[in-house]
This record gives structure tokens, C-alpha cells and sequence, in this order.
């Protein structure tokens, strides 16, 4: 998980995308802790693209209810070769 804002006295995180699921965003009470609610799920479909956004390099922005993931490491572009440079997902 990695930390995005605190909006309404909660902690939004960001679960990074895996093998078995798709990226989501999470919401965790400050004050009083407890499980991930999870209010925005990515859709599947996408799981393959958030790949190669790599946890390392991945750069993460929230803003206006959207996730924005960027990507860290994109190349210049050639016919041959596909570089995925940002995914938004909002509500």
C-alpha cells in the first residue's frame, strides 16, 4: 500500500495492482484504525497495463476523486515498441 492524501479524517492508500487482482484505493480511519474499505477498484481489464508501471518507479497523484498513476521510466516513442506513460481512474 502506498499512501496518497487524508481527506474526511481518513488515509487514502493506493493497493498496488498483482497477479490475482487489479489496482485499487483504499480508505483507512486515522483516529481509529481498522481494515482497508476499498471505494475505487480499477477495472480488470487494466491489470495487464498496470504492470509495467513498476512499484519502484510507479509515481501516484490523487486529485478531484482520481488516481493518476505516471509512469517513472517512459521511452521516446517508436513504431515498434508501445510505452505506457500515465492511467487515470476516477468515480
Amino acid at each position: 500500500m502506498w499512501p496518497l492524501a487524508v481527506e474526511d479524517g481518513k488515509l487514502l492508500v493506493h493497493i498496488q495492482s498483482g497477479a490475482q487482482a487489479a489496482g485499487a484505493v483504499a480508505a483507512l480511519p486515522v483516529a481509529t484504525g481498522g481494515e482497508p474499505q476499498v471505494f475505487l477498484a480499477s477495472p480488470e481489464g487494466t491489470k495487464g497495463a498496470q504492470s509495467v508501471f513498476y512499484p519502484n518507479m510507479v509515481r501516484l497523484a490523487w486529485a478531484g476523486g482520481r488516481l493518476f498513476l505516471l509512469n517513472g521510466r517512459v521511452y521516446s516513442p517508436k513504431p515498434s515498441e508501445v510505452s505506457h506513460a500515465i492511467l487515470s481512474f476516477g468515480r
